[in-house]
């Protein structure tokens, strides 16, 4: 009897654990041929995992991604053939569920064109800074506020920020020259949450984001289609009484801080959020 309940059990913990599935990805260049590209890396995030990355050096044989958790991926490419670089045609979505092997087609492409940033002013916004998701591109507009579009595919998520601290989220589209307006950063939110500790000793203790802050999002910027992850803003950090807390800096107006766990919190700005 004892025997039977422990294969029951342990039959009921094996069902339990969600099992991985595979992506399987496939390359073609412009008119459905087979790509020139002869080197890459292949870029791709899941909802609240952080990016990740993987070198390409076969373009003609499909690429398979073993052990992949279950959930939403999406997935960039960026690679360089003998003389140019290719960019897939826009950012691949995909749903993976357990024990199953998803395959889809990336479709490369050479792209040129522009994004321009300019300030609230309408002035463009030299230097910029900018990062791409799930791209992982961490860089800086010249000096007249423009981005190129050459390793940039559609639907990627440009987080752009100034230098008057200042942040938005843009979508890239197909168009050719686009433009990304930073609104003016002017209100504080200030948001307290338990201090993460970093060491037992007094002397090499630091202020870092509260863990709680790790993969949070922020919503309802002025002119932003997408999210801006908490790690993309100009924070400053200070603590009070075992907690820690972070303030940035937004226009006038009401957001939605949402964490990693998916727990969502309505602020304002001016104003003060505590995490619990």
């Amino acid at each position: 009897m004892q025997w039977w309940v422990c294969g029951l059990m342990l039959a009921a913990m094996i069902h339990a654990v969600p099992q991985n599935g595979r992506v399987e990805l496939t390359f073609a260049g412009q008119g459905g041929r087979s790509s020139d590209a002869i080197t890459g890396t292949l870029y791709f995030q899941s909802a609240g995992g952080g990016s990740r990355q993987r070198h390409i050096a076969d373009f003609t044989r499909p690429l398979v991604l073993e052990a992949m958790p279950p959930g939403r991926y999406r997935f960039t490419v960026v690679a360089q053939t003998l003389s140019s670089v290719l960019v897939a045609s826009r950012v691949s979505e995909v749903l993976v569920t357990g024990g199953d092997t998803v395959s889809t087609t990336v479709q490369l492409a050479r792209r040129a064109g522009m994004i321009r940033v300019v300030e609230a002013s309408g002035a463009p916004a030299g230097g910029a800074h900018f990062y791409t998701n799930p791209s992982a591109v961490n860089s800086s507009a010249d000096d007249e506020g423009e981005i190129s579009l050459a390793t940039l595919a559609t639907g990627t998520m440009l987080t752009v920020r100034t230098i008057h601290w200042g942040v938005t989220c843009h979508r890239v589209t197909d168009a050719a020259r686009q433009t990304v307006v930073v609104p003016d950063a002017t209100e504080a939110l200030v948001i307290v949450a338990a201090t993460t500790p970093t060491s037992g000793l007094p002397q090499r203790r630091i202020i870092v984001p509260s863990a709680r802050l790790a993969g949070a999002t922020l919503t309802g910027i002025p002119g932003a289609d997408c999210a801006v992850p908490y790690e993309h803003f100009p924070v400053t950090m200070a603590n009070t009484k075992g907690m820690t807390e972070h303030t940035m800096l937004l226009p006038f107006g009401e957001y939605v801080l949402t964490l990693r766990d998916g727990t969502e919190y309505p602020v304002q700005a001016p104003g003060r959020v505590h995490l619990y």
